[in-house]
């Protein structure tokens, strides 16, 4: 305890805890955000449909709604502070000649960490848009 503290709490005091705690800084930790390998698709119709697969995994997976779905866009709300899920944000990008690419990123701002693992659901996604599940 500094001398300042210690002259107006006095030693072992209460308020002394009170002040000195209200000193202290709370602990922040950063969003993980983890980017997935990108999914390569060789043809616009292959791109479409890998797209279509990415938005059902997405509804699927993620604990939050998707306020944006585009044909170049799928986000989530969150992630929060206060559960351990996911927010998922998925890009895709066309070229000219039809091939592209879909990425996923997932972010997880829980102290303990996300449940399903960021690495776990990239390789999920990755499976799900290669191999759709059979109906």
């Amino acid at each position: 305890m500094n001398g300042r503290l210690r002259a107006i709490c006095g030693p072992g005091t209460l308020a002394c805890l009170v002040l000195t705690a209200c000193g202290s800084p709370i602990r922040t930790f950063p969003p993980a955000q983890t980017q997935a390998d990108p999914v390569i698709c060789m043809s616009r119709a292959e791109c479409d449909s890998m797209w279509s697969r990415a938005q059902s995994f997405v509804a699927q997976k993620s604990a939050y709604r998707m306020p944006v779905v585009s044909d170049y866009l799928i986000e989530t709300y969150g992630p929060r502070e206060s559960a351990p899920d996911l927010g998922y944000r998925v890009t895709r990008v066309i070229a000219p000649d039809g091939t592209g690419e879909v990425r996923l990123v997932t972010t997880c701002v829980y102290y303990t960490g996300c449940v399903p693992g960021t690495t776990l659901i990239g390789n999920q996604f990755r499976a799900y848009l290669i191999q759709p599940p059979a109906r």
